[in-house]
């Protein structure tokens, strides 16, 4: 059944920006003194802002000193932006053209906070794609809770069955496998295991096959 509302997520689904959070990360960090690896990077994918700070705070202790990394995080990420442009996913304007001219509504349920979420899709001239935003300062748990995906298919006033969520992290997936969404993983830096994708509706290598699924849905 062809869905009536998609619900995207951000980062790695739609733009190419995990690799560039994950190296700003590791370089404030590292400007500070301490060492984040790339699998504990890993870790905080697809989590909320909240839920990566307690990540970051178990794992070096009371010192780390959170709000200067994040900020000097922060910092990177926009220079790194200015300079060299938000990469997008290959695949994007044109799916959601195709959902656009099948009148299916489209929604963006992110962890990242809503400035951020905002920022990027004014900057990649694509909000007026999208008929609602949340963010996950906006829901008291974070993905894999289903939370956030339930608050988009209740805003709309649809049933769970009429919708489709897009996602790249494993917390997505069982944020929408838990809210009993079909998901569609389009992987981004991690490639999930067999028992990951066969929870999934499909996975595909990126946003062009996603067209396809709608067209023989």
């Amino acid at each position: 059944m062809q869905p009536k509302l998609v619900i995207f997520d951000m980062d790695g689904l739609m733009f190419d920006t995990e690799k560039i959070n994950g190296q700003a990360l590791i370089e404030a960090a590292s400007r500070y003194g301490y060492h984040i690896s790339h699998e504990f990077r890993l870790q905080m994918l697809g989590r909320s802002e909240v839920d990566n700070r307690n990540l970051q705070i178990q794992a070096f202790g009371p010192k780390y000193p959170l709000e200067q990394i994040k900020s000097l995080t922060k910092q990177i990420k926009q220079e790194y932006i200015a300079t060299k442009g938000l990469p997008v996913k290959p695949g994007l304007f044109e799916l959601l053209d195709h959902l656009q001219e099948r009148q299916i509504k489209m929604a963006v349920a992110s962890s990242s906070n809503r400035e951020v979420i905002t920022g990027f899709l004014k900057m990649s001239e694509i909000a007026e794609y999208f008929d609602f935003i949340i963010s996950g300062q906006e829901v008291v748990q974070s993905k894999p809770n289903p939370t956030i995906f339930l608050e988009v298919v209740k805003h709309f006033e649809l049933d769970v069955e009429q919708t489709w969520v897009l996602e790249d992290s494993l917390n997505g997936i069982l944020a929408a496998i838990n809210a009993h969404i079909p998901v569609i993983c389009v992987p981004d830096l991690i490639d999930h295991d067999p028992v990951i994708k066969s929870l999934t509706y499909r996975t595909v290598p990126s946003l062009w096959e996603v067209i396809d699924l709608v067209n023989d849905a």
